[in-house]
């Protein structure tokens, strides 16, 4: 799945999320990096996402509606990924949730 597609997955469950953005989740550390497969010198390279890049573009993009910062989304990410429960891990948590639900009912909001 390359970036159209992972946008165009989101646009189906109620997420606008903009390639640009996409990027810099990817850069901050908010999504799995691509895949990157090098097609040769000249014809470029292909990208793959990973399937649950989907739902944690989807919780990051829920989560950064509130005030913290792509920093503190990612921190929260790491901490609720190694078993860390506090405040923010919950509402992380939630996020991620939520996008899961969507995923599963193919629902916008």
């Amino acid at each position: 799945m390359n970036y159209i597609e992972l946008q165009n997955a989101l646009k189906e469950i109620g997420f606008n999320i903009s390639i640009v953005t996409l990027r810099r989740y990817v850069k901050k550390g908010l999504i799995p990096e691509p895949e990157r497969i090098h097609l040769g010198r000249g014809k470029g390279q292909h990208i793959s996402f990973p399937r649950d890049a989907i739902e944690q573009a989807g919780a990051a993009y829920l989560f950064l509606k509130q005030p913290p910062t792509y920093e503190m989304a990612r921190v929260v990410k790491n901490s609720y990924l190694l078993g860390k429960t506090n405040l923010l891990t919950l509402k992380y948590y939630d996020c991620l949730k939520e996008t899961r639900k969507r995923l599963r009912g193919g629902q916008r909001q």
